[in-house]
């Protein structure tokens, strides 16, 4: 059995941490993690075109975004956004 140690920020003792579970290895969620990664950089185009954020007592978030002039809505966001990606990539020189 492996066991896990933890080290404490103040004085860099190291004690045996509490079990999380079973480890993982990359390869049997590389799949996953690929999908995850092109999620990220789907929402890292819209980084810079937000405009506000409004939050709620609620847990209501409401985000506000300028997109390029023309961009269809719908329903689907990452549709959305991957058709203004693929449409900002084409106007680029």
């Amino acid at each position: 059995m492996i066991k896990r140690y933890e080290v404490d920020g103040y004085g860099g003792y190291m004690s045996e941490c509490q079990d999380y579970g079973d480890y993982v290895r990359y390869e049997d969620h590389a799949a996953e993690v690929e999908a995850l990664r092109a999620d990220a950089e789907r929402y890292r185009f819209l980084r810079p075109l937000l405009l506000s954020c409004d939050f709620q007592p609620d847990d209501y978030v409401g985000l506000t975004f300028a997109l390029p002039v023309g961009s269809k809505v719908s329903a689907n966001m990452d549709a959305t956004l991957d058709a203004i990606a693929a449409r900002t990539a084409k106007e680029q020189p």
